[in-house]
């Protein structure tokens, strides 16, 4: 066998052995994939998860609620222009999830909002959270702890543009932004974004 062949056999069982970069949960014909958050070292401060979530089934769906050990208080929000400055806001009645459809839960678009978290959300960690949809039920995800200063996530880059931006109260939440973890969110000129498979 030549270092050659021997190379690539090694790389092969590697591969055949090593462990899966798979990082998505099911339920009900809908797929969440990728969950993360920005991190956050500051206890009290506020968290972000982002996700993508495709509904392969014949009936829409509506992302209700959410739930976490590491906050007491998680909501659902997006972001919206509004007299030329990016605000958050909490979405009233849920996120919807279309069927046939993917969702992007990313930064300058609709996320899973972590008030005051209890813990420090570091780097290579991860942390269990609940989702809660209106027909599929609850679905438990873990969300890793990713360094994101450098913008969206890659899986978020294929999204389309839809505005929901009516289903918005007038409730303020721009501190927030801040407190992620010191600096505004990455891509704020984003609005809540689905595309069609």
């Amino acid at each position: 066998m030549t270092k050659k062949t021997l190379a690539l056999a090694c790389l092969l069982a590697g591969l055949a052995t090593g462990p899966t970069l798979a990082h998505e949960f099911h339920v009900e014909g809908l797929t969440i994939d990728h969950p993360f958050a920005r991190e956050n070292p500051r206890v009290g401060g506020a968290g972000g998860a982002f996700m993508t979530i495709t509904n392969a089934g014949d009936s829409d769906d509506i992302l209700v609620g959410a739930s976490s050990p590491v906050s007491d208080d998680v909501e659902l929000h997006t972001h919206i222009m509004e007299d030329g400055v990016m605000r958050m806001r909490e979405v009233e009645g849920g996120i919807p999830v279309p069927a046939g459809t993917v969702v992007g839960l990313q930064p300058g678009g609709y996320h899973v909002m972590l008030m005051e978290i209890n813990e420090p959300l570091v780097e290579g960690d991860e942390f269990p959270l609940t989702l809660i949809f209106e027909h599929a039920g609850s679905v438990d995800v873990m969300v890793s702890v990713e360094d994101i200063s450098a913008g969206v996530h890659g899986n978020m880059e294929h999204m389309g543009e839809m505005d929901d931006a009516d289903d918005m109260d007038d409730m303020d939440h721009a501190e927030h932004m801040e407190d992620m973890d010191g600096d505004e969110m990455p891509g704020d000129d984003m609005a809540p974004d689905t595309a069609s498979d």
